[in-house]
């Protein structure tokens, strides 16, 4: 099994940058049907994001440095493919 030291601190410091503040910035959107067409283009590029950076990172190393974006990633498959436009918002307690 790998481990963090395996990866370059640039990496790992990346994902958790990009991760984090698409994270705060969704979290700003709020939950009203006017912003949900912002929020499904915000959960369709985070969840890409995620699905690009899993490939890139494995899960173990994600865990390790805190940053397991399962739920998360659950929540916007959620938005994107069902097309739910009320999202509770303790769904975002990650």
């Amino acid at each position: 099994m790998e481990n963090k030291e395996n990866y370059s601190p640039k990496e790992i410091a990346e994902y958790t940058k990009i991760i984090w503040n698409l994270r705060n910035e969704w979290y700003k959107l709020g939950n009203s049907d006017k912003s949900f067409g912002v929020f499904k283009n915000h959960a369709i590029e985070l969840h890409r994001i995620i699905r690009e950076y899993h490939t890139k990172i494995p899960e173990n190393i994600r865990n390790e440095i805190g940053l397991n974006t399962s739920k998360i990633e659950k929540i916007c498959e959620k938005i994107i493919f069902s097309g739910i436009n009320q999202i509770v918002t303790n769904d975002f307690s990650i």
